[in-house]
């Protein structure tokens, strides 16, 4: 079982990976395609108007940043 959880974003839109600490370049496993855009919902979490759900192996992080 995954467990996806929600992190708010205040714009909606497309957001992409810019850094993974899970690629290979950092001693990471590359369970994560980078290539993937992330959508956002317009239901609102943690404070911010819209969501996004993403997958995050444990001791990984990631940047995002719009991508549209």
């Amino acid at each position: 079982m995954f467990y996806y959880p929600q992190l708010g974003v205040e714009i909606p839109g497309k957001y992409k990976i810019i850094l993974n600490s899970d690629a290979l370049e950092f001693g990471g496993y590359n369970r994560i395609d980078s290539k993937v855009l992330h959508h956002t919902f317009p239901d609102g979490y943690a404070g911010r108007r819209n969501h996004m759900c993403v997958y995050i192996p444990s001791r990984t992080g990631f940047v995002f940043a719009k991508a549209d």
